[in-house]
């Protein structure tokens, strides 16, 4: 490091700033007698840890060459002297940064050069503190950014398979999500929602399904987030029919319980780090587990064929909004 490192090291510390030289300057000036009884009546400040010491080597100005008259220079206007910078310690790299501050000795001896290699915290100078907390809030913002806990909202439409031009099939409702997110592209759910409408048979129908989930962020680091989302998922249904059906354990009614998967994609646009508003879509398929009456009253019947099946696809659609912390 130059000298001119030095001198603002100084100023920082807010000492009077000495004047650096090299060691040549030592050898064309060597240290005054005066200075020198001086720095043996006075003992040099503890070397604080991290840094090794040298004693100062003090030497006065250069006296102006004979015939020439004396012109103004910058040495400091109060008499200040010269003090040399020690070489590198053994063993070291010559070329490595290094911070040099002076450290007055007692009773206005010549004290000593502290050096403090590359890696070696100088001690606080006037703003140091000020910025490490600054850093320490920076890194506590960025750990903020990451949400690890979100709570998603939304309306749901599905589409359910339709047997015949003459029905309707299609149900909405609400839902809810409850999502952890250990890291920024993995996250971990389970949802409910609630469906009411008509189903693929044209009957009244009410469902409740219930999954779990997980979640896989592409660009997560962006405000428009995009996602596959899939699971295991458990449903819950009960249908109403206007007539009495041979397929209806009840004659018109009967209820029917699933397990099943699902897969899709989706977006979650981040309005701010602690809302985002999402958009997906969902495919599944799933298989009765309440048939123990050996296909007697399949929840699918053709007439026609005389087929049965309690196996269906699917798909849902679902906007919403999020709310992380």
């Amino acid at each position: 490091m130059t000298s001119l490192g030095a001198a603002s090291a100084l100023a920082l510390l807010g000492l009077s700033a000495p004047t650096l030289a090299q060691p040549a300057a030592a050898e064309k000036n060597p240290p005054s007698a005066a200075s020198t009884a001086t720095a043996k009546s006075a003992p040099p400040p503890a070397c604080p840890p991290g840094a090794y010491c040298e004693q100062a080597e003090i030497a006065p100005p250069p006296p102006p060459e004979p015939g020439q008259p004396e012109t103004p220079t910058d040495e400091p206007a109060d008499g200040g002297t010269t003090v040399v910078i020690p070489p590198p310690a053994p063993g070291s790299n010559p070329d490595q940064p290094r911070v040099f501050v002076y450290q007055p000795g007692a009773d206005g001896g010549p004290g000593q050069v502290i050096v403090y290699e590359q890696g070696a915290e100088p001690p606080h100078y006037p703003g140091m503190r000020r910025e490490k907390r600054r850093a320490r809030r920076s890194k506590r913002r960025r750990r903020r950014r990451h949400r690890r806990w979100g709570l998603n909202l939304r309306v749901d439409g599905a589409l359910m398979p339709q047997h015949s031009a003459e029905d309707s099939a299609g149900m909405g409702g609400l839902g809810m999500s409850l999502r952890y997110r250990p890291i920024r592209h993995f996250a971990l759910g389970v949802s409910a929602d609630f469906l009411a409408g008509s189903d693929a048979n044209g009957y009244s129908r009410q469902e409740v399904p219930l999954a779990l989930n997980a979640l896989f962020y592409a660009n997560p680091r962006n405000m428009a987030q995009f996602y596959i989302i899939g699971g295991v998922n458990w449903s819950f249904a009960s249908v109403l029919a206007e007539e009495q059906q041979t397929h209806l354990a009840e004659g018109d009614k009967d209820n029917y319980t699933y397990f099943g998967g699902h897969l899709g994609l989706g977006l979650e646009f981040r309005i701010t780090h602690l809302i985002g508003i999402n958009l997906d879509g969902l495919a599944f398929v799933r298989t009765r587990t309440d048939d123990d009456q050996d296909g007697r009253y399949p929840e699918f019947y053709n007439p026609r064929t005389n087929e049965g099946s309690n196996s269906s696809a699917g798909g849902m659609v679902r906007a919403g909004v999020s709310f992380w912390w």
